[in-house]
């Protein structure tokens, strides 16, 4: 089983696996976003504001740098 990227992003919530974004879980952030860029069909810079948590399970987290 392939993992998921959770993607929190402009006020929806989604699961897209891994391999139908054409990357794995080890693969590094640019990687990973640039993966999610085209899928969205949204610029690559639009997903600056995002970090992404990777789990045990091999799934990976989208999500927003919390502020302090």
């Amino acid at each position: 089983m392939t993992g998921l990227l959770q993607v929190r992003y402009a006020y929806k919530g989604f699961d897209v696996p891994l391999d139908q974004l054409g990357v794995k879980d080890v693969a590094d952030e640019r990687r990973i976003k640039q993966a999610l860029a085209r899928y969205l069909t949204v610029p690559m810079d639009w997903l600056n504001p995002f970090v992404l948590q990777h789990d045990r399970e091999g799934n990976v987290m989208l999500r927003q740098v919390a502020l302090d």
